[in-house]
């Protein structure tokens, strides 16, 4: 998010208190086609690092279907959605 500015190149306010913004793009990573290659180097990294400490567990940045498997993936539910599972009670699945 960036401020509009007023001609004096000040911070507009609104009546609610907040300062006038619009959303626009400022860094690369808003940029999808970098995800690939992001993805490549947190695996390197993470990989590097499970060695590094005696682990066998290895990341693989790719999907099930491009590393071959059948199975699905999981569904990520965030903490809240996940102690309410711990309780009992089951959340829409969409």
């Amino acid at each position: 998010m960036v401020y509009v500015l007023d001609e004096k190149g000040e911070k507009i306010k609104l009546p609610s208190g907040n300062f006038k913004s619009r959303k626009e793009n400022t860094v690369e990573r808003d940029n999808k086609k970098y995800a690939e290659i992001w993805r490549q180097e947190w695996e390197k990294v993470t990989n590097r690092h499970l060695e590094k400490n005696g682990r066998t567990e290895r990341l693989d940045m790719r999907s099930y279907e491009r590393q071959g498997k059948e199975e699905l993936p999981t569904v990520h539910m965030g903490g809240a959605a996940l102690g309410l599972e711990r309780k009992g009670i089951q959340g829409k699945i969409f």
